[in-house]
């Protein structure tokens, strides 16, 4: 099979995953357990995610510098690592999103182009 080239859109799922993990970020400070639970907020099932994707998108993403994380050590149990979004981070967010909405809106009007032809055909 021949490989494809000049794909228009390039939507990555690991992609939205940052972005989502950056958005609950944004709400609140957490570590990377609880973000697994959380991010059933975007209608996502969480048990879908293997535990180690979001330690590697956290880990990703602070090498990049748009999260810092510190060690919270106060209270009962072990040691966590809590993540909180850099100005950086909240930058490309928005950039990311404002790019993903022109993809999104472009697709959606080829949707509705096809919808139309597929309703003229039915038509006939």
């Amino acid at each position: 099979m021949k490989k494809r080239r000049g794909c228009i859109f390039r939507i990555k799922t690991w992609e939205i995953f940052e972005a989502m993990v950056l958005a609950l970020l944004i709400k609140s400070p957490d570590h990377g357990y609880s973000l697994m639970e959380r991010i059933s907020e975007f209608g996502i099932n969480s048990h879908v995610l293997e535990q180690g994707v979001i330690y590697r998108i956290l880990r990703n993403l602070e090498q990049r510098g748009l999260i810092n994380s510190r060690w919270e050590t106060e209270g009962s149990g072990a040691a966590k690592r809590i993540y909180s979004v850099s100005e950086e981070g909240k930058v490309y967010l928005r950039n990311f999103v404002g790019m993903e909405r022109e993809k999104v809106k472009k697709l959606n009007g080829i949707f509705s182009r096809i919808d139309t032809i597929l309703r003229k055909e039915n038509e006939n």
